[in-house]
C-alpha cells in the first residue's frame, strides 16, 4: 500500500466498576439537566442499570468468569460514553446530541448499526481534539477543526461490518463535498473486531502493534478507493481508529481499554490539503499520549 502514514496510541484506560457507577451517575444527571428522558428499555438505560447492579452485588449478577469479563467491558464502555458526553456540558445544542446518544444499541458487543454509537464516535473525537488543544466545532459534515493553515472538515463514520464499509466511506466523502471545505474521513473500526474480544498482549507496545495492524489491514483493503478520493481532491486523507480491551500480561493481567489511531494519505494529495493533513497529524500525534483523556487508573475491586 503506497502512501504516508502516522500512528500513535492516544487513549488508555483501565476503568473498573467504581468508575462505571460514577459514570452512570454523571450520565443520568447530564440527561436530566438537559431535559432528555432516557427510555428504561433503551440500550443506554440497560447499560447504566446493569453496570450499577453488577457493581453493587457482582456475585448475584454473574455465574462465570466470562460473565465477569463481559460486565467489566460494559462498565468500561459506559465510562467511555460518559467521558465523551462531558464535551457537551454547557453547550446550547447539548439536548440534540444527547437525544441521539440514547437511540439504538450501545452495548460494546452489539454489531448492529446504531445512531448512538455513531454519535459516540463523533463526541469521542471532539473530546480528543479538545484535549490536544485543537479547536473543533460540531457542524457539517460532522466536525470542523481550525488549524494554523485553515479549516479541515471531518466526516465521522463508524464501520459495523466489512459489507457496509464502502457505502460508509462513500457517504462520508459526499458529506465533505457538500460542506465545501477541504476534508478528511475519520473512520472508527472498533466494531469490525469480534464482539467482546479481549486482546492478550505482552506489553502496551504489543497491544499498540495489534491495533495498528488492524487499522492498516482496513487501509489495505480499501486503499484503491481511498487513493482515488485523494487524487481527485475529494479528501485529503483518512484517520482510522480502533479500540479494544487489552490484557497484559496475557490471561492474568489487568484489562484496559486501548485505542490506536492511524492517519494516511498519498503523494497525490493536493498540496493545500496536504498542509492541512500534516497540521492535524502533528497536532494530534507529536506530543504523545493525551493524559487528560483517559488517565490510567488502578483496579478498584
Amino acid at each position: 500500500m503506497a502512501g504516508m502514514e502516522e500512528s500513535s496510541v492516544l487513549l488508555r484506560s483501565s476503568t473498573m466498576f467504581g468508575a462505571a457507577v460514577a459514570a452512570a451517575s454523571r450520565l443520568r444527571e447530564q440527561f436530566s439537566d438537559a431535559g432528555v428522558t432516557v427510555n428504561p428499555t433503551s440500550g443506554l438505560a440497560r447499560l447504566i442499570d446493569d453496570s450499577i447492579r453488577f457493581a453493587q452485588n457482582p456475585l448475584a449478577e454473574v455465574s462465570s468468569e466470562k460473565d465477569v469479563e463481559r460486565a467489566m467491558l460494559r462498565g468500561q464502555y459506559l465510562d467511555r460514553i460518559a467521558r465523551a458526553a462531558s464535551v457537551l456540558l454547557g453547550r446550547d445544542d447539548a439536548k440534540d446530541h444527547l437525544w441521539t446518544l440514547k437511540k439504538d444499541a450501545l452495548d460494546p458487543g452489539d454489531r448492529s448499526p446504531s445512531r448512538a454509537k455513531d454519535k459516540l464516535w463523533e463526541l469521542e473525537l471532539l473530546c480528543l481534539l479538545g484535549g490536544r488543544g485543537i479547536p473543533a466545532e460540531i457542524c457539517e459534515p460532522d466536525l470542523v477543526v481550525t488549524l494554523e493553515s485553515g479549516c479541515l472538515a471531518l466526516a465521522c463514520k463508524r464501520i459495523y461490518s466489512a459489507k457496509n464499509a464502502e457505502s460508509q466511506l462513500s457517504t462520508g466523502v459526499k458529506q465533505i463535498e457538500k460542506s465545501a471545505t477541504p476534508g478528511l474521513l475519520a473512520v472508527c473500526i472498533d466494531d469490525v473486531l469480534p464482539p467482546y474480544c479481549i486482546v492478550d498482549a505482552q506489553d502496551p507496545a504489543n497491544a499498540a502493534a495489534f491495533l495498528d495492524n488492524h487499522n492498516i489491514d482496513f487501509l489495505n483493503i480499501h486503499h484503491v478507493r481511498l487513493a482515488k478520493y485523494i487524487a481527485s481532491r475529494r479528501i485529503s486523507g483518512v484517520l482510522v481508529s480502533s479500540s479494544a480491551p487489552i490484557r497484559h500480561p496475557p490471561l492474568t493481567g489487568e484489562i484496559a481499554s486501548s485505542t490506536q489511531m492511524t492517519m494516511w494519505t498519498t503523494p497525490e494529495c493536493d498540496l493545500e490539503q496536504l498542509k492541512l493533513f500534516e497540521d492535524l497529524r502533528s497536532s494530534m500525534f507529536e506530543s504523545g499520549v493525551s493524559e487528560s483523556w483517559y488517565p490510567v487508573m488502578g483496579p478498584d475491586w
